[in-house]
């Protein structure tokens, strides 16, 4: 069935039929998406329209959670209150405007981001040290990786993170490793970032199927709108799903971490090709590993690309419920932008 022949829209709303969901919940599937405020009259089109296509589930999105739409939502029937989506954002300085600031980079020749021997608390806490980027002589970028590696404020840093870390390295992790070498790689398809010799990131687009990922998502996600709904099979399968068909796709971007080759947590994001906003999908880390910096470090990598790509927004949604989502995403410079509310709808 076409997508494009089974939408139904005006400038309030539109509906759509939604094949991966039909497939996979075995009940033919839509979304009802209210851009703004509908009308009286709305209501009794979009009924018809839903009996017209003979849709037995709907997801209705209410965005930024307009309350006369609350209102006129249950006039549609069967209808209750799934999930309240929280939607954050976050701006990405690019290369010239990093400059304005004295954030800690560097850039070889060939205009690669290389950060040597900085710990992650000094990446992100210490702001003493200017760019420094040079494209034609690669002698003045190694000696200005000198001048910050003996200075005696990078040398005090260095040592007071490891001192604060001994619990941390007595169990096999330390969250302020030092940077030996990061590596971002000029290519827009894949990016491997090294920490150490122990630990990277890898950010790779049409990636082959990794089972240690499959298990982590499978594991990890506890909120979920559709664990709510008992009409609903296979519900607690929703996330494994989505992660299982986004490898192997082009459009699909996965940013894991691994330690000891190991893989320890991942984010699922893809790229809006006309606003070159990235979204991420989802991001699990497993429960071991949890606070204990590797979400963020993820979240850093893919700023990284997202800077060397010229893309300046990263755009991710939550559940209402999932606070600890919301104050990671607070705590990693993201701005809360908008609320939209979701109810499922049954015939």
């Amino acid at each position: 069935m076409n997508i494009d022949e089974n939408v139904r829209s005006n400038n309030r709303y539109f509906l759509k039929y939604l094949k991966w969901d039909t497939d996979f919940f075995k009940i033919k599937s839509a979304k009802l998406v209210l851009k703004n405020e509908i009308l009286n009259r709305d209501i009794e089109r979009i009924k018809r329209q839903i009996k017209q296509e003979q849709y037995e589930f709907i997801t209705v999105v209410n965005e930024n959670n307009n309350m006369n739409n609350n209102k006129l939502i249950y006039r549609l029937g069967n209808v209750f209150l799934a999930d309240v989506n929280i939607q954050f954002k976050k701006y990405i300085r690019t290369t010239e405007s990093i400059k304005k600031s004295n954030y800690q980079e560097f850039y070889t020749n060939e205009n690669a981001l290389v950060i040597k021997n900085v710990s992650r608390s000094f990446l992100n806490d210490n702001k003493n040290n200017s760019i420094k980027k040079n494209s034609n002589n690669n002698q003045n970028y190694n000696s200005e990786i000198r001048k910050i590696t003996n200075n005696n404020e990078f040398k005090e840093s260095c040592y007071n993170n490891q001192k604060n870390n001994n619990e941390n390295k007595k169990s096999g992790y330390n969250n302020n490793t030092i940077y030996n070498n990061i590596t971002n790689i000029n290519d827009r398809s894949n990016r491997i970032y090294t920490v150490g010799t122990k630990e990277k990131i890898i950010i790779k687009n049409n990636l082959e199927l990794k089972e240690e990922i499959l298990e982590i998502s499978q594991k990890e996600f506890k909120y979920s709108r559709f664990i709510e709904d008992d009409n609903l099979i296979k519900p607690n399968e929703v996330y494994l799903e989505w992660t299982k068909n986004s490898f192997g796709r082009k459009n699909k971007f996965f940013a894991y971490y691994e330690k000891d080759n190991r893989i320890e947590g991942f984010i699922l994001f893809s790229i809006n090709s006309s606003t070159l906003d990235i979204i991420i999908e989802l991001i699990a880390i497993k429960n071991e590993m949890q606070s204990k910096g590797v979400g963020s470090f993820l979240l850093k990598s893919i700023e990284g690309y997202a800077k060397k790509n010229s893309i300046k927004f990263l755009r991710v949604g939550t559940q209402l419920n999932n606070i600890k989502a919301q104050n990671f995403y607070i705590k990693n410079g993201f701005k809360h932008i908008s609320n939209n509310s979701i109810y499922h709808l049954w015939r």
